[in-house]
């Protein structure tokens, strides 16, 4: 996960963060340590106030590819194996292979 660094790079505190996504920094602090669960309601309000997508709050960057080839791409897959990446473009993706759709 790339809480720390995207805090770190917007400038803001992690107890800022923590209060206007609605916590306590106590609670994100324990969260980031490992001595909490990460709440799934947390990536809506995190990548607004972080100015991220998923992606980048996971460290998912490098593991994601077009479905659809072009500049306008709005559908990306995460691939989970080395080879997954080597479809050419246009094709229909399919298989266990792939562990998240991003829309």
């Amino acid at each position: 996960m790339n809480l720390i660094s995207l805090i770190e790079s917007s400038g803001k505190t992690q107890a800022a963060v923590a209060r206007a996504i609605g916590t306590r920094p106590q609670y994100m602090n324990a969260v980031i340590k490992g001595r909490r669960p990460f709440p799934i309601k947390w990536i809506e309000p995190l990548c607004r106030e972080l100015h991220c997508d998923p992606n980048m709050l996971f460290g998912w960057e490098d593991k994601i590819i077009p479905v659809y080839g072009g500049a306008d791409t709005s559908l990306f897959i995460d691939k989970t194996q080395s080879g997954a990446g080597e479809q050419p473009a246009g094709q229909t993706f399919c298989g266990s292979e792939y562990k998240s759709v991003m829309f």
